[in-house]
């Protein structure tokens, strides 16, 4: 190698090492550049970093927005600075939400009825109950189903409370709906209950008007020829639900004392036959007497354990549809219960013998929706009563 070549070979490597000087004094220069701002964002009024760590070790720095203080912890004095400078850039991060938050962020009406329903009403409630409750729910699963729990407002259950057809359906849907958001409100599932602000005209129940003595007359002639006879003049001489009357054996009538015994229930449910233990309610255990007629029509069986009515609701609804239409007045199976407590008003029982025999939990039950007091009634008796005041 000529001395040419070598002054070339050590121009260039003095030439690298001149640009990693400049390159390194650039950087150098940049970084304190950069520093300096940083440190003069700190030095703005409502930033402050604490230049020694926490008892945690963790370093504390904070900044003002909107005149609240947003704390920034780092593991480094330099770390708080940067991330105090990025917030105040881009804005801080959302915060994410742990598993329980996000649950209670993505829940819908469908999940948290059928949670409300499972853990709430069905170890109180009885199969035909449990029915009635997932049957008024219905529409709010197909409507409102797929919705946020947390999204619905009161103005959206209004609207669709409205576009129920049907007091009865409308009154049932909210009273269930009501309940169920109440629990969710309480369980810190949603913040505030929609349902506290509707306004709903509440559906008055229709006052079941029983059967007159010439109706009642018509009806027993038009049932003779029946083979459900036996449980008609039974359900109108007794009273009984047609649940209980359903779920009867030989074993609760005592031929002897003229009694029945109630202290079960039937339902039928995809229809299988499903014995309940106790009737609706607790006060629905009960002897109830039993007139010579429809005990009569009973044929006593020496198996205790077979039913005295074996038969089904839809067949007992279809004989009573049937009987209906010839006769040109409805008569159903809670009419004829119905009927039974008119009956007692005019043979003057007390109230609260009535409401034993029918098995109500309250008297107002017994006095306001199921007794009639009958036109001809009062005429037949209008000279009793003008007596008590004839002087």
């Amino acid at each position: 190698m000529d001395d040419l070549e070598k002054i070339k070979i050590y121009a260039q490597m003095l030439l690298e090492v001149v640009n990693e000087a400049e390159k390194r004094k650039y950087e150098e220069k940049k970084n304190a550049a950069a520093e300096k701002e940083r440190q003069m964002l700190i030095d703005l009024s409502g930033i402050s970093v604490n230049a020694k760590p926490r008892t945690d070790g963790r370093f504390q720095g904070y900044y003002t927005r909107d005149g609240k203080k947003h704390y920034v912890y780092g593991k480094s004095e330099q770390e708080v600075k940067i991330k105090i400078e990025l917030f105040l850039q881009n804005g801080e991060p959302k915060k994410k939400l742990n598993n329980a938050e996000n649950k209670k962020a993505t829940l819908t009406v469908a999940e948290w009825l059928e949670k409300w329903i499972e853990v709430y009403k069905a170890p109180n409630l009885k199969p035909t109950s449990m029915r009635q409750v997932r049957g008024a729910l219905k529409p709010a699963f197909k409507v409102l189903g797929n919705k946020n729990l947390s999204s619905v407002n009161t103005e959206e259950l209004q609207a669709f409370l409205l576009s129920i057809e049907g007091e009865r359906s409308r009154d049932l849907c909210r009273s269930f709906l009501e309940q169920a958001f109440k629990k969710a409100y309480l369980r810190g599932l949603i913040k505030r209950n929609p349902c506290e602000a509707l306004e709903l005209k509440k559906h008055k129940s229709r006052h079941r008007k029983a059967l007159t003595r010439d109706e009642q007359k018509l009806f027993l002639k038009a049932i003779e020829p029946l083979a459900t006879r036996p449980l008609f003049v039974f359900l109108l001489e007794t009273g009984l639900r047609i649940g209980e009357a359903l779920a009867l054996t030989y074993d609760d009538i005592d031929f002897k004392e003229k009694t029945v015994s109630v202290n079960k229930n039937v339902v039928f449910i995809g229809g299988k036959r499903i014995v309940q233990d106790t009737p609706k309610s607790a006060a629905g255990i009960r002897a109830v007497p039993v007139p010579n007629e429809a005990l009569q029509l009973i044929a006593r069986k020496a198996d205790g354990t077979a039913l005295v009515f074996p038969y089904t609701y839809s067949g007992a609804r279809s004989a009573l549809r049937r009987i209906s239409t010839s006769l040109g007045f409805e008569v159903t199976a809670h009419l004829l219960r119905h009927t039974y407590a008119t009956r007692l008003e005019e043979a003057g029982i007390s109230p609260k013998l009535k409401q034993y025999l029918l098995g109500h939990s309250s008297l107002e039950m017994t006095q306001n929706t199921y007794t009639d007091i009958q036109t001809d009634y009062v005429q037949r008796n209008a000279a009793r009563i003008k007596a008590a005041f004839d002087t």
